[in-house]
């Protein structure tokens, strides 16, 4: 779910993708075992200005459009925002409730039992304080730091600022009781650094 102006949603999908493949494929395994992936982001707001409701990647050969790139990745971008109709009722009006319960507008779900049962599932959800927050994941959460921290580095022109801000992103996840191991691929610090961080807390 992307609420609000999305950036760099393309490298966005990049990352959840890469961290897929890492995660389902076995040690011992080929690429050639590689799983379909599937990565659909919900927005908010029209990310590319044409008002479809839905985006999908297609990769093909340049030069050769007629052939397809089959990586068995997939990229969904729902756009709640649309004027253009380019998906099932269902999804429509799916993506009709995100719009109003972004935007606080009125919307009448009582003749959608599926609408009923997501509205049901968001108050139940709400209301279970501190699950929210387990819902948005890690990953998400660390590639925005990640990604003001660089940007406030270079505008600092200081090398050392990104790296003090890792480490206070590492100790916020080390109190979340994040595995040394996901810390050091989401910082990108070592495993060393980040054991001495865990020993300094």
């Amino acid at each position: 779910m992307q609420t609000g102006k999305a950036y760099d949603l393309e490298k966005r999908i990049r990352f959840y993708q890469s961290s897929i493949d890492r995660k389902t494929l076995e040690p011992a395994e080929s690429c050639r075992q590689l799983r379909e992936s599937y990565v659909i982001f919900v927005c908010t707001e029209d990310y590319y200005g044409r008002g479809l409701a839905l985006y999908k990647r297609k990769s093909v050969i340049e030069g050769a459009e007629d052939l397809m790139y089959k990586d068995g990745s997939h990229a969904y971008i729902l756009n709640a925002a649309f004027t253009v109709k380019n998906l099932s009722e269902p999804a429509l009006e799916f993506l009709q409730y995100i719009n109003a319960r972004c935007r606080k507008l009125d919307i009448d779900i009582s003749d959608s039992e599926y609408l009923t049962r997501i509205d049901q599932a968001v108050e139940d959800i709400k209301s279970y304080k501190g699950k929210v927050e387990r819902l948005i994941t890690l990953a998400t959460k660390i590639e925005d730091v990640r990604f003001y921290a660089r940007k406030e580095a270079l505008e600092e022109g200081l090398a050392e600022g990104e790296h003090s801000a890792m480490v206070g992103v590492v100790k916020r996840l080390l109190k979340q009781q994040g595995s040394l191991e996901d810390i050091t691929d989401i910082c990108g610090l070592d495993l060393d650094e980040i054991k001495k961080i865990a020993e300094d807390e």
